[in-house]
């Protein structure tokens, strides 16, 4: 039947996906020792919707060429463009997945776009890939994209029945074909709803990881990436110009509840940044371990010790942004 190629192209990668998943959680596997069969479970269903969205992305190209190979009789031309052109995604794709696998553990996100900005320093990117498991992260690599390239190769066999010269069904293979291609407007978008899918849909738990799991990776660069690239505004305009003065302005205002830290009112101020120091070693901020960082613990009695200040962000760009600019 013409219909059945197209679920199988489609169904194709949402397995490709779930798989995916999979391999992420066995790769975290630290991460979920204690959840039951129930809390894992839960990740892929809640996951599902993201790997149905992006499912539909890979083949809206694939289901036009199936549908315009059709038409002029050229089955076998046409299943081989496709078959080159869903290596390539699927290439790119265990790319992105097996790269997440290991960032994931250092940055504590899903993979988007940001890694792509530290393409830029090559130098500090080596530095840091040096530390990863670059022989298993290549490997799994390999056995990931070859193991579903077999499976397409399998679902769409190079030997297959054509259907070439057959023109009795033209009309049908067209009106079919493309009316595939358009209601893929629905997985893509998550339904019928007025907003479209979005990362949220994949959080359900108070449990961080189990919505990182869900979370498509593939999905969640491709979006990342067309969100920044459509971006043509200031995100850090948060207010007119004028409102903005008059609240900065406020704040300089002295009153008589205005407290003073400072004896010089022009003070010499100078900013240190502790690269990486977290409060959960730090004995004045409540930490259970003692005498980690004696200097800083004496800084913080001899000093103002703010206790109930949050980071901004989980990576040193995040952070120095927050502490240079106020940009939260």
């Amino acid at each position: 039947m013409i219909i059945v190629k197209y679920i199988k192209y489609f169904i194709f990668w949402i397995a490709f996906f779930i798989a995916a998943r999979l391999l992420f959680i066995m790769y975290q596997f630290q991460m979920i020792q204690n959840f039951t069969f129930a809390q894992i479970f839960q990740i892929f269903q809640h996951g599902l919707g993201l790997d149905v969205s992006v499912a539909g992305y890979f083949s809206i190209i694939p289901f036009a060429l199936f549908a315009t190979f059709d038409i002029i009789n050229k089955e076998k031309l046409g299943l081989k463009i496709i078959r080159n052109l869903t290596y390539v995604f699927i290439i790119v794709s265990s790319a992105l997945i097996v790269a997440d696998l290991e960032l994931y553990k250092n940055w504590g996100y899903r993979l988007d776009d940001s890694f792509l900005k530290y393409l830029a320093s090559p130098t500090e990117t080596t530095a840091t890939i040096s530390s990863y498991p670059i022989f298993t992260l290549i490997t799994g690599f390999i056995l990931f994209f070859t193991a579903f390239i077999f499976i397409f190769n399998r679902l769409f066999p190079r030997k297959s029945q054509s259907t070439e010269g057959v023109s009795l069904y033209k009309k049908w293979y067209a009106i079919s074909g493309f009316l595939f291609m358009f209601l893929l407007i629905i997985p893509i978008r998550g339904g019928l709803q007025l907003a479209p899918i979005n990362q949220s849909a994949a959080y359900f738990s108070t449990n961080m990881f189990q919505n990182h799991a869900a979370i498509n990776c593939v999905w969640n660069f491709m979006i990342s990436t067309f969100e920044k690239s459509n971006t043509n505004t200031n995100p850090f305009l948060f207010y007119p110009e004028s409102d903005a003065k008059t609240n900065i302005d406020s704040l300089f205002t002295q009153n008589d509840t205005t407290t003073f830290l400072l004896k010089n009112k022009k003070p010499n101020i100078i900013i240190i940044t502790y690269e990486s120091l977290t409060a959960k070693v730090i004995e004045r901020l409540g930490s259970p371990y003692k005498g980690i960082t004696p200097n800083f613990d004496t800084l913080c009695k001899q000093g103002i010790l703010f206790s109930n200040i949050y980071a901004t962000g989980d990576r040193t760009d995040k952070g120095l942004v927050g502490v240079l600019s106020g940009f939260p």
